[in-house]
């Protein structure tokens, strides 16, 4: 019984699974049929998605058809991996592999628009509505195969063709393409080349193209890599043909993909006929071709014999950095052949940096570098570079200059504007000038600071100077070996030279102040020449050449002197001085000199003159007849056609001499070939002066007794005409007067006289009105003196009178006024008259021409005078003897 049982068990267990098979079989016979003969489903949906007019069918491999695929929008996010996209597209392959075709009609994406889809066993046909693919895709034992056919972005007009091969034992991707643009106009020979591989963790990518016509088809890819790049390739440039030489990155495939791919990303694009347009309002940098590189974060633009409005700018660049801050573009400016016109300062003073600085003629080194980095209040300007150039003319903040040597470092920042002048050889013509410069100036406060070393500095009055009065101003490099400067250029430049004392200021008329004449006395060889060494002086010129001046001159010490005689030691007065005259004015015109053609005018109004002071003064101009001067004169003739002449014209002056003192109507004075001839005249008189060779010879005629009185400063004489002659040599002055129909009186000396003459008897006889308290009454004559320092020598007295005559000599000291004078009074009546009636003989002495005269002595001081009557000779005589001693040394 029981072995019945165990063979029953296993006959069960074998109809089972032969009833599985069987049904399994029926079944799949059925969907195989099924399969064969089609399924058709019309509508199929699940989560997202609807599906209609779906058919499957199997012939030999599936065929599948899709009418519609509708796909809704989904709040599910997904992000991308790039192995697990391989993985999926992987197994897509293997399950691709079982259909014979596969085409979806209808796609409905989650935003609206269509596609489709269709593969037929070995190409795939993608239609989607920025992309139309075709491409085939294989499989070997360790490779999968893509080979893209078409594959096109409609947006951008790109198309694309090329292989990828993915290694599934290597887990690595490489691939090549091939990317062209259909826009209207562009070549199809125009392509970019695309390479690259992957490890599924990295993707390299190196890249070049053709020559194209434009970046247009790559614009959008360009803003969005970007938008820096794309800025300065289609907004700030214009060129006619770009290649891309080189481009390569490599990014890792996580967060960080586009921040490692600009951080090792290298471009490399070359561009022809390039206008690159710094900012809108510049003209264009051109340039036949640009190189664009970037590398390390900086992007550069490299420039092949760029011109700038035809200034050529060989070694220049562009350069943009630090992209993942604040931006920097540094613009590299650089030219062998530049000039600082208004081309260069457009350029400058578009970003803010100006500086009055402009060259005429001649080339400037330029190396220069701007850099603009980016902030959030705005953008910070910064610019450093130099500028150098040789043999130049510069306009210099207004001012002219000539450079032999220019070296200007800019260093400009947001913080500080600073232009530096180092070492700079600079010269001038107007005036003329030639030294070293070294100054910093400060944009910011518009001021500047510096020193110069002269080697000379030259202000004529001429081109040709031919006398001091020509040399304003003159030195050297060993007299000044450093001067001191400042400028204030917030309005119109002004210039201080503190070791001078002076300010200038370069405004069209240029203003110059000199505060202290003294600061540039040992340098005017015209202030020497003037002896005005203290004072102040205002300038104004706009050439240099003609110069309009205002001075407060003090502490003169000119033999010059007011109408009460009282030194001029300050002048007021205006100048005006023009290559061909200088004119000088006082401001009352009570003085006026007008110098021309080596001939000074010279008008003097109410204005006293001193000889002793004219001789002694140590003034250059007015020592006329000094050795020194006759040798500057001799050398002056010399070296020039003409030699200095004078013309002197006073009015209204007094001439004072010794102790007295001349008044005049009118001055005339002559200086001709170093000698001087002058003409006074007061009234009917006039006195005639020659001065040559230390000499001075005089002649005067018809002076009044009026004039004669003004001279004394008192009332001596009454009436009649007075002349005189003379000779000044060796320092004494001989001469004689002259005299007609005067009367004497309010002389202590001739009272004292009469008072003599009262007391003795003989002579109080024949007293007659002509010899009284009233006066002397001279009909005529003759008075020879010399005059030194020290003494007035009469050599001869002669008076011929109405009651005496009078014949002697004598000596006057000047110092003390005291007297030594011997006179010979004679009666003028015939012998026999006078004998009769003469009481006491012993007091009379017979004269040869029938005169009986009487020796009157004089001494004491001419104020208090003290006479006595002699006979004895040698009193008589002595007077004279001492003029000789005196006079001649015997």
């Amino acid at each position: 019984m029981q072995t019945q049982t165990k063979k029953t068990k296993p006959k069960k267990k074998s109809i089972i699974l032969t009833t599985l098979f069987l049904t399994l079989a029926l079944l799949i016979l059925g969907l195989f049929f099924t399969l064969y003969r089609g399924i058709h489903i019309q509508n199929l949906s699940f989560s997202n998605i609807k599906l209609q007019g779906l058919y499957l069918k199997l012939d030999n491999k599936f065929i599948f058809t899709l009418d519609k695929l509708q796909i809704s929008p989904s709040n599910t996010q997904s992000s991308f991996n790039i192995q697990k996209t391989l993985r999926w597209f992987q197994r897509s392959l293997v399950a691709m592999s079982y259909f014979k075709e596969v085409e979806v009609r209808d796609i409905i994406l989650p935003d609206s628009q269509h596609a489709s889809i269709f593969y037929d066993g070995k190409r795939y046909e993608l239609l989607f509505p920025s992309v139309i693919a075709r491409f085939e895709l294989t499989q070997d034992q360790s490779n999968i195969h893509l080979n893209i056919q078409k594959l096109v972005f409609e947006k951008y007009k790109i198309n694309t063709i090329g292989k990828f091969i993915f290694s599934t034992t290597k887990n690595k991707l490489a691939f090549n393409v091939v990317a062209n643009s259909f826009e209207e106009g562009m070549n199809a020979e125009e392509k970019l080349v695309i390479k690259g591989n992957s490890d599924l963790q990295t993707l390299n990518l190196s890249a070049f193209s053709t020559t194209l016509k434009s970046l247009d088809p790559f614009k959008e890819q360009i803003k969005e890599l970007n938008f820096t790049l794309y800025k300065w390739l289609f907004q700030k440039s214009q060129f006619n043909n770009v290649r891309i030489t080189n481009l390569f990155f490599s990014a890792p495939f996580n967060e960080n993909f586009a921040q490692k791919l600009l951080k090792s990303l290298y471009a490399e694009i070359t561009l022809e006929n390039v206008a690159l347009r710094l900012e809108e309002n510049l003209p264009p940098i051109t340039t036949p071709h640009l190189s664009v590189k970037y590398k390390n974060d900086t992007l550069s633009f490299l420039l092949d014999s760029p011109r700038y409005e035809d200034l050529k700018l060989d070694g220049s660049k562009v350069e943009l950095t630090n992209f993942g801050g604040n931006l920097q573009t540094i613009v590299s400016i650089k030219s062998q052949e530049a000039i600082l016109d208004q081309r260069l300062h457009h350029l400058l003073q578009t970003y803010d940096i100006d500086f009055d600085i402009h060259q005429k003629n001649s080339n400037i080194n330029v190396d220069l570098k701007l850099t603009f980095e980016a902030q959030e209040e705005g953008v910070e300007v910064e610019a450093k570079g130099i500028l150098k150039s040789q043999d130049a003319d510069f306009d210099f903040f207004g001012f002219p200059i000539f450079a032999q040597n220019l070296n200007v470092v800019l260093d400009i920042t947001p913080q500080e504007k600073h232009i530096f002048l180092n070492d700079s050889k600079l010269s001038f013509e107007n005036p003329e000038f030639l030294g070293l410069v070294n100054c910093d100036i400060n944009l910011k406060d518009k001021k500047a600071q510096g020193k110069i070393n002269p080697d000379y500095l030259i202000i004529n009055a001429n081109d040709n100077p031919q006398s001091q009065l020509d040399e304003i101003l003159e030195f050297s490099g060993q007299e000044v070996q450093q001067m001191r400067f400042g400028v204030d250029f917030a309005d119109t430049p002004l210039i201080t030279l503190e070791d001078f004392k002076a300010q200038i200021s370069l405004s069209p008329t240029k203003n110059i102040i000199l505060s202290d004449i003294s600061k540039l006395y040992p340098y005017s060889p015209l202030l020497q020449y003037l002896a005005i060494h203290k004072g102040e002086i205002a300038i104004q010129t706009q050439d240099f050449k003609t110069i309009y001046i205002q001075t407060q001159i003090s502490d003169l010490a000119y033999p010059l002197f007011d109408k009460k005689w009282n030194p001029i030691k300050e002048l007021h007065s205006t100048i005006k001085i023009t290559p061909k005259r200088i004119y000088a004015s006082s401001l009352d015109e009570s003085i006026i000199l007008d110098y021309q053609d080596h001939f000074l005018k010279a008008n003097f109004v109410s204005k006293n003159f001193d000889l002793d002071a004219l001789e002694q003064n140590k003034i250059p101009f007015l020592s006329f007849n000094t050795p020194k001067t006759q040798q500057t004169q001799q050398t002056q003739s010399q070296e020039s056609p003409s030699n200095f002449q004078l013309y002197l014209e006073a009015k209204d002056s007094g001439v004072r001499y010794k102790n007295w003192i001349v008044p005049t109507d009118e001055i005339i004075v002559n200086l001709i070939d170093g000698k001087i001839k002058a003409d006074l005249t007061h009234k009917n008189g006039v006195a005639n002066l020659d001065f040559y060779d230390d000499i001075i010879k005089f002649q005067a005629n018809n002076f009044s007794g009026n004039f004669i009185n003004l001279i004394a400063d008192k009332t001596i004489v009454e009436g009649g005409l007075f002349s005189g002659k003379g000779i000044y040599k060796n320092k004494v002055l001989r001469g004689e007067i002259e005299i007609q129909n005067t009367i004497f009186k309010n002389f202590a000396t001739l009272q004292n006289v009469v008072a003599l003459i009262d007391t003795i008897p003989s002579l109080i006889v024949f007293k007659k009105p002509g010899l009284g308290a009233d006066g002397y009454e001279v009909t005529q004559g003759r008075i020879t003196f010399d005059v030194n320092n020290e003494y007035l020598g009469l050599k001869k007295i002669d008076l011929i009178g109405s009651s005496i005559d009078v014949l002697g000599s004598g000596v006057v000291k000047l110092e003390d006024k005291s007297i030594d004078i011997a006179l010979n009074i004679s009666t003028i009546k015939g012998l026999s008259e006078v004998l009769s009636k003469i009481p006491i003989v012993g007091y009379l002495l017979l004269g040869k021409e029938g005169k009986i005269s009487t020796g009157v002595v004089i001494k004491g001081t001419l104020d208090d005078p003290k006479s006595e009557v002699t006979i004895a000779e040698d009193l008589i005589s002595a007077p004279f003897k001492i003029i000789q001693r005196i006079f001649t040394g015997e």
